[in-house]
């Protein structure tokens, strides 16, 4: 589930800002009975600490070091409109590095529990979201890029992280809708060395008018709202706009 958006495509909105989502291989397993749906995955164990930039040579990571597949299980319940679930993700891995002449390793337990739902609310409006709380999330885009610190320091076996999204919408008409949201990620500052990322916060309003069955067309506004550890001078802001048309066949 994901925020209502058109600028927010291929990458959904509210990702690194609240919104846990990746596109990973998984081995699945469903069970259903009436209203009530439990599914459970092996996956893959990735932590989110691949290398940002390109490279010929593949190189274990830490969730690969630890030589298990991650899981991931998820149960909900649905009745019409209303829809609630409650997942959680765990995997094992091992951190390692290099100070001096001596080489450590040190174990990361990557977990996250995760409530979502959507709650009709009148004929026209509902609400929808997800709030999370886990460690180690990077691969999900919590705490992206540094979801795990070097061995040694305070986040050596995987960085905290909290936070969600909510969005509020209205179908005013069957042709015309609106989106407004909100979504935050907020890490834990004291396993993070000061100056890196600690809070990112995103809100997105949007208007959708659909032209015809197969033609939508969307304006967008967004605001990004950047923090790091004790280093107000460099917390960032930024706005970004977009319109799009949207196609379906």
């Amino acid at each position: 589930m994901n925020p209502t958006s058109f600028a927010g495509f291929a990458i959904p909105d509210m990702a690194a800002s609240g919104n846990l989502w990746i596109r990973s291989p998984q081995i699945r397993a469903e069970w259903h009975k009436q209203k009530l749906l439990f599914q459970i995955a092996a996956t893959d164990p990735n932590v989110g600490d691949y290398p940002s930039t390109f490279s010929t040579v593949r190189v274990a990571g830490i969730g690969e070091r630890g030589r298990f597949p991650g899981f991931d299980s998820r149960l909900s319940y649905s009745s019409g409109a209303l829809a609630l679930g409650l997942s959680g993700h765990y995997s094992h891995g091992k951190n390692a590095g290099t100070i001096g002449t001596a080489n450590f390793q040190t174990g990361v337990d990557s977990w996250g529990v995760a409530g979502d739902y959507i709650v009709p609310i009148t004929s026209v409006f509902n609400l929808t979201g997800e709030a999370y709380q886990g460690r180690a999330l990077g691969i999900f885009s919590s705490a992206l890029g540094e979801s795990v610190t070097a061995v040694r320091t305070a986040g050596q076996h995987g960085v905290e992280s909290r936070g969600g999204w909510i969005q509020l919408q209205a179908n005013w008409t069957k042709r015309w809708q609106n989106n407004v949201a909100y979504g935050i990620d907020a890490m834990n500052a004291h396993e993070l060395p000061v100056g890196n990322r600690n809070k990112t916060q995103t809100y997105m309003g949007n208007l959708v008018y659909k032209w015809s069955p197969s033609v939508s067309l969307a304006w967008e506004w967004k605001r990004f709202l950047t923090n790091y550890r004790n280093q107000r001078a460099f917390d960032e802001k930024g706005d970004h706009v977009n319109m799009a048309v949207a196609f379906t066949f």
